[in-house]
């Protein structure tokens, strides 16, 4: 079996008889005037020269440069392979429909070139962040001719996109589009964070992320105090002022700390409890107060007894996607 494959393929959105034809599975583009088929009589292809004579004799001027070479894209439409149809059966929303059948190309009039297509699926633009993987691909230069196949480097998150949709229910529901647009953000986001722990566990030894944990930290507005401070059998990494707007430091009863401990370590620290007990072992000096302890890991996870002594313990754990999400 090829691979499967994915095409916008537009149609005159506003022509009731190529709409009609859809829905009975005849996906028709009418670019090319009677006796212009791409295949010759023997079901061979067409060479394009020919192609072009039939053409001009048709309609007595020359084709388009590229005309020939978009409509020929039809030819490599295998059963399978999944085509977008914008606009159809109407504005603010798309189809989705499968090829029916390899090499399925046949010229008929009118709007003489038809693909068989089967399992129609129509989709609100803004249905859900599927939706609108599909639909940015309508709104790009590179997509705006009749028949244009995804590229490679996009095909599988297109894909993706159209096979859950295809298993979705009610895809005619329009959702609040902002609420859309925040959601692909929020996802944008922890795939950017995935990228990052990915690129920090590859490239980076513990000082480099221990320092860029420390200047996350800063970013945020945490004043940093000191760092590799092992005392009383605990150690943090990093020691940290908070901050209180407002607020004289002679209001408060004793200087408020927050204290990280980092961990550079691949998928799941097995000894991440020490980390824990490190950090409530950690005695402040005079005139301190610890009011939060972290645990901030390169890890994919905590194991379970760490969970439990943290919790025990009120340290904050930090770790794989929400630890990349912090340094971004």
């Amino acid at each position: 079996m090829s691979e499967q494959r994915c095409f916008v393929f537009r149609i005159a959105s506003d022509v009731d008889f190529v709409q009609d034809e859809l829905q009975q599975g005849r996906l028709r583009q009418g670019w090319s005037p009677p006796g212009t088929s791409l295949l010759n009589a023997d079901g061979s292809e067409r060479n394009k020269e020919e192609w072009t004579q039939a053409y001009e004799s048709a309609w007595d001027e020359s084709p388009s440069r590229m005309r020939h070479g978009i409509l020929r894209r039809m030819l490599d439409m295998n059963k399978g392979d999944l085509i977008f149809i914008p606009k159809a059966p109407e504005y603010g929303y798309f189809t989705i429909a499968e090829v029916e059948e390899s090499r399925g190309y046949r010229f008929e009039n009118p709007y003489g070139h038809i693909i068989p297509v089967k399992n129609l699926r129509v989709v609100a633009n803004w249905y859900n962040q599927d939706s609108q993987t599909i639909c940015e691909l309508f709104q790009s230069a590179y997509f705006r001719g009749p028949v244009t196949q995804v590229q490679d480097y996009k095909k599988e998150s297109v894909l993706s996109a159209a096979k859950r949709l295809l298993k979705k229910e009610n895809t005619l529901d329009y959702q609040d589009p902002n609420q859309i647009r925040e959601q692909r953000y929020v996802e944008g986001r922890r795939n950017a964070a995935n990228s990052l722990m990915e690129y920090v566990n590859k490239n980076w030894g513990h000082d480099q992320f221990e320092a860029a944990v420390g200047e996350a930290f800063k970013r945020k507005g945490y004043e940093w105090l000191r760092g590799k401070d092992t005392r009383n059998g605990g150690d943090a990494d990093h020691v940290f002022f908070l901050p209180m707007p407002g607020f004289g430091d002679d209001i408060l009863d004793r200087t408020p700390l927050l204290i990280v401990q980092v961990k550079h370590k691949k998928e799941i620290d097995y000894d991440d409890v020490d980390g824990v007990n490190q950090l409530v072992n950690w005695k402040p000096r005079e005139g301190e107060k610890v009011r939060f302890k972290v645990l901030f890991s390169s890890a994919e996870s905590f194991t379970e007894a760490c969970k439990r002594i943290a919790e025990a313990n009120d340290v904050i754990l930090i770790c794989g996607t929400e630890a990349g999400l912090f340094m971004l």
